[in-house]
């Protein structure tokens, strides 16, 4: 699963402690609040043993952000939060939130591209073309 192939490149890099936190989708409505479930299930009393959060949508990093200043917490001086799409919220939340941006624009571009190129030359080479993703640096994650 994906779960398991993130977890083992975390060891490859040399993170072994179980530092991954699994959402919960059972008991929320929202996918920002299963973040902050999934956090506080694994958490319960409100200690973290990190200084630094990465969610896989904004939505959940927005969640965490709320939820860490509700908790006393300063963002980023406590914990740094970065979040992953670049939603354009992104830029106008408190602190302005850190995320990666997928390059979806270029991605169909290229995509686009490709597919007008094999269709007007059906017997072409076989493409492939790298996109790679960027990290918008800001408030949230010290920048």
């Amino acid at each position: 699963s994906r779960v398991d192939v993130f977890r083992e490149r975390l060891e490859y890099h040399g993170i072994k402690e179980d530092c991954f936190i699994q959402r919960s989708l059972q008991d929320s409505s929202s996918v920002g609040e299963s973040f902050v479930a999934g956090l506080v299930s694994k958490y319960p009393g409100g200690k973290y043993p990190f200084d630094a959060v990465w969610a896989t949508c904004d939505e959940g990093a927005a969640a965490l952000t709320s939820h860490f200043v509700k908790s006393g917490y300063r963002v980023p001086e406590d914990i740094a939060v970065v979040g992953f799409n670049n939603n354009e919220t992104s830029q106008y939340m408190t602190p302005q939130l850190a995320s990666v941006e997928r390059k979806n624009t270029e991605a169909m571009e290229s995509i686009i591209k490709m597919l007008m190129n094999r269709i007007e030359n059906p017997d072409s080479p076989f493409a492939k073309e790298t996109i790679h993703m960027e990290f918008i640096p800001r408030k949230s994650a010290g920048y």
